[in-house]
């Protein structure tokens, strides 16, 4: 799931963003899924995509954002989400988290929920899916071995190719 973090980008700019960020993860893993809200601009960029040969998933998430991150509360409080322990976006991403729903912005909060609600609810047939953060950050799971823990410390679809 690509979340275009605390940054407004205008359309054209927002789908180049996109394109980028989505050519970067597909070259370094072809099990990555380009996952949309098929709302506002969204419909247009899934549209644009789709016409350049980019397989964007259109999803129409259910409740509000704060319903759809209480639904994923009782894994993290069970210990089912692990973040890594060191992180060139962690803090960022704890600053919006933490807060949440009270806090400035909620974003990465809603991509978060919704990229765990694709993983505990993905069919064995399905690619696992990432929350990646075009300003720097990612949070991605492992393979199949891992079918009921979203764990941001292993490395199973990094752009940098390493594996």
């Amino acid at each position: 799931m690509l979340d275009v973090v605390h940054e407004r980008l205008e359309y054209p700019d927002l789908k180049r963003k996109v394109t980028v960020v989505y050519r970067n993860w597909r070259s370094a893993c072809s099990r990555c899924e380009l996952v949309i809200e098929n709302k506002g601009s969204g419909m247009s960029l899934i549209q644009d995509l789709k016409r350049e040969g980019i397989n964007a998933i259109a999803v129409d998430p259910e409740g509000d954002k704060a319903m759809r991150m209480n639904a994923q509360t009782a894994r993290i409080e069970a210990g089912s989400v692990l973040l890594p322990r060191q992180a060139a976006w962690l803090d960022e991403f704890r600053a919006e988290i933490l807060p949440f729903p009270a806090g400035r912005y909620s974003d990465q909060v809603d991509a978060f929920s919704q990229a765990l609600h694709r993983a505990f609810n993905a069919r064995r047939s399905e690619c696992m899916v990432g929350f990646i953060n075009p300003y720097g950050g990612q949070i991605h799971w492992g393979g199949r071995d891992r079918k009921s823990t979203f764990d941001a410390s292993h490395n199973g679809c990094i752009p940098s190719g390493r594996r």
